[in-house]
């Protein structure tokens, strides 16, 4: 389901009316209300994933302008880019766990476990696992894909496909859990690029690392964009037709 929108622009309406009679407005507009479209959607297509993000858009179960301190429209139907950085992450832990729950693949093993690290011994005490010869994914979150403006706000990294690692920094959203310093951080990411480092697109990870923590780069490492492009050059090599061609994922 798309997330909800209206009529008029919210971000204009704010300005003019305030936050009081904008909800009132917002809750009442007819799409809101309506929920006959969305469930019959359901039931005629009982075969797909479905997910519902309105859920997202509420706060003491009503629809408004403005969570936390974030706003949330800038327009009648676009999301603030405040806002969208902040709903992207949970948008695809929800994605995730619906896929993961749909009937058809309880059974299935749709890939490794995705371990959420926010206390900083216990990510130390994972990376004092590594020995001298451990091969290390890894891999950025960021604000943008500009390297000279971008943020980081977490990185990845795993060292088996059993088990993958994500590391939360300076997420920003409502509800948002117990995150690592910057200062941990950077240690953290000395010690992975004293390993083997495999990613792919490394270049913007680099660089990201580079700008954000002034940190040299591991002397060890292998791309996997290049490394596609290198045995087929004719061929994509993002990251979903990759999957996709070589493990059908």
């Amino acid at each position: 389901r798309d997330i909800p929108t209206y009529n008029f622009n919210v971000a204009e309406e704010f300005d003019k009316f305030g936050e009081k009679k904008l909800i009132k407005k917002m809750n009442n507009y007819d799409s809101q209300q309506d929920q006959s479209y969305w469930k019959q959607f359901i039931q005629n297509n009982n075969d797909m994933y479905t997910f519902d993000p309105t859920e997202y858009f509420k706060e003491d179960n009503q629809y408004k302008p403005v969570i936390g301190n974030v706003a949330i429209y800038r327009d009648m139907d676009h999301m603030t880019n405040t806002y969208s950085e902040s709903f992207g992450d949970v948008l695809a832990e929800k994605l995730k766990h619906t896929i993961e729950n749909k009937d058809d693949n309880k059974d299935k093993n749709l890939g490794f476990k995705a371990t959420l690290v926010q206390d900083e011994n216990k990510l130390f005490e994972i990376l004092n696992t590594l020995d001298k010869e451990s091969i290390i994914a890894f891999d950025t979150e960021t604000t943008g894909l500009d390297t000279k403006e971008a943020k980081i706000v977490g990185f990845s990294f795993c060292m088996n496909e059993n088990e993958a690692f994500y590391v939360p920094l300076t997420h920003n959203y409502l509800g948002v859990g117990e995150q690592i310093s910057l200062q941990s951080a950077k240690k953290a990411i000395e010690v992975i690029f004293n390993h083997f480092v495999i990613g792919h697109n490394l270049k913007y990870d680099f660089k990201i690392i580079q700008n954000n923590f002034d940190l040299n780069l591991p002397q060890k490492y292998a791309d996997t964009m290049i490394l596609a492009w290198l045995k087929n050059p004719s061929l994509r090599v993002n990251m979903d037709d990759l999957a996709l061609r070589l493990f059908n994922y």
